[in-house]
């Protein structure tokens, strides 16, 4: 009997886990910043004027929403990158105008999403 219960409580606390992101990366320079430099896939981690993580996977969860959403194709602009996610080895590039790129394809984020991403950008920014 101890050992159907133990059993249970184990298969309970596997299948009740929580399978949101529990931490992600991310690497943002300010959406209206214009650089001198052009900012690519390849240099963003050291460019970044704004490197940190996210724990609370509330907010990991949300951020990896908005950048989920789909949107009209578009294209991505190279030279432009303002934000990378680093999420279960996952990388989500967003451009200077709010173009998606998740390694596989591209689409633009609505205007309101992409408010709602500076947003939120900048809660985590402030956040110590």
């Amino acid at each position: 009997m101890k050992i159907a219960l133990i059993i249970l409580l184990i298969s309970c606390t596997v299948l009740c886990a929580d399978v949101r992101p529990a931490t992600g990366q991310i690497y943002y320079i300010p959406f209206h910043v214009e650089t001198y430099e052009a900012i690519t896939q390849a240099n963003i981690k050291q460019k970044a004027f704004y490197k940190f993580e996210v724990n609370d996977r509330d907010k990991l969860s949300a951020l990896l929403q908005l950048l989920a959403g789909v949107g009209e194709a578009s294209s991505f602009g190279d030279n432009r990158v303002r934000l990378l996610v680093v999420s279960d080895k996952k990388q989500i590039f967003v451009d200077a105008e709010g173009n998606v790129f998740d390694g596989k394809k591209t689409h633009r984020l609505n205007h309101g999403n992409f408010d709602k991403l500076k947003t939120l950008l900048s809660e985590l920014v402030k956040t110590p």
